[in-house]
């Protein structure tokens, strides 16, 4: 499906190439605010170039060369946050839950409702949950980390429904 897009868009500015135009020469100039930069629009689309080849390295379980190019879209498009939060989940998938929260994290500075961001940091501080030592100060922090898991995780599903009321103290 992201192909069937890439190969649209790339399809779609094709006649334009031919006849070497750009789109803004093709069009005429009508009047109104300025458009935005070419410079900017070219970030961004590289940006969105650079996405879709993280996810398709992903798939093909190319795990290095998929972080490397989320890492250039998120420095050609710092304002997106579907970014961080799909290099948040690559890395949850790989074991990584440092990387993982750090990404998240990141994502979540962007954009504080980003659901998926709050779904990896709901699932990292689970994990960081289950592997609490048993002693007083390892069960003191799995009870903060159950807390902070359910908070993410409640804000990943958006629902009404509140958990943290549950007595964890039971646990």
């Amino acid at each position: 499906m992201k192909i069937v897009v890439l190969v649209a868009v790339f399809g779609a500015c094709a006649p334009l190439v031919a006849a070497g135009q750009t789109a803004s020469q093709a069009a005429p100039r009508r009047p109104g605010p300025a458009p935005a930069t070419a410079a900017t629009s070219d970030r961004t689309a590289e940006a969105y170039s650079q996405f879709l080849q993280a996810h398709m390295l992903a798939d093909a379980e190319e795990t290095n060369a998929a972080i490397a190019a989320y890492r250039r879209a998120m420095d050609l498009d710092p304002g997106a946050s579907a970014i961080p939060a799909s290099l948040a989940e690559l890395y949850l998938d790989q074991n990584r839950p440092a990387d993982a929260q750090a990404a998240a994290e990141q994502a979540l500075r962007i954009a504080k409702d980003d659901k998926q961001a709050h779904r990896v940091l709901g699932q990292v501080y689970a994990g960081y949950a289950s592997n609490a030592q048993d002693t007083r100060a390892g069960r003191t922090s799995q009870r903060d980390n159950i807390l902070k898991s359910i908070e993410h995780l409640e804000q990943a599903l958006d629902s009404s429904v509140k958990m943290t009321e549950i007595d964890i103290r039971s646990l």
